[in-house]
């Protein structure tokens, strides 16, 4: 099944530090991005903010600038691919990845970030501040209790919640025509997911799988 991955390993960029013009080239030269060095310089300071607020709060597994850098790639990687979306619903965002990252790369989006704990719900509030992204709110809830004024055209998660709970308790919340961003590893992805479903494109970079379900 895994054969039928395409392959996004992105255009060179050394992860091995953190370089915010290294970073802007990258971004306009892969995604074609308005504002690159306005863009790569808010992720360096999300970065920089969530390295600080791991220390005391431990809200992700990054460490250094670097994890940062290869979490922020794999974060907007799927930007190549999918379609455009004018309203983003992100299940369970826990420090912010993907959601901050797209949210960032994605100005005229808007984006719902769905996270039903305080403590992280109150780091994505800070992080939307300080860094005036005004196209993303946050919302201290689970996605169970959620109701939205027009349904999302993207709905995305990264391991919070199995394919089968995403797509049942989200059913009411995503548009006609809309589609799925489900970040994977590569011993779960299958799970109450028919892959042979045309609508149905997996993608890959080094251990993490992409599905992406369109309506």
């Amino acid at each position: 099944m895994l054969g039928n991955a395409a392959n996004l390993t992105p255009y060179a960029l050394d992860s091995s530090s953190f370089d915010v013009r290294a970073l802007a080239h990258w971004l306009e030269s892969t995604f074609a991005t308005a504002n690159p060095l306005q863009a790569a310089m808010q992720l360096e300071m999300y970065a920089k903010i969530l390295l600080e607020w791991n220390a005391s709060h431990n809200l992700s597994g990054a460490r250094t600038m670097a994890d940062m850098l290869r979490q922020i790639v794999d974060s907007a990687l799927p930007l190549r691919v999918i379609k455009p979306f004018d309203q983003c619903l992100d299940i369970g965002s826990g420090a912010g990845l993907p959601a901050l990252v797209l949210g960032i790369l994605c100005e005229q989006s808007h984006f719902i970030l769905c996270e039903p704990r305080k403590k992280r719900a109150a780091f994505l509030r800070f992080v939307v501040h300080r860094l005036g992204l005004g196209n993303i709110c946050v919302e201290n809830a689970r996605v169970q209790e959620l109701s939205l004024s027009q349904p999302a055209s993207l709905i995305t998660s990264r391991a919070s919640l199995s394919n089968a709970q995403i797509f049942a308790t989200t059913k009411p919340l995503i548009a006609d025509g809309g589609a799925y961003l489900l970040y994977k590893g590569e011993q779960s992805y299958h799970i109450a997911l028919n892959a042979s479903d045309p609508k149905v494109t997996l993608y890959r970079y080094n251990a993490r799988i992409y599905v992406y379900k369109e309506l």
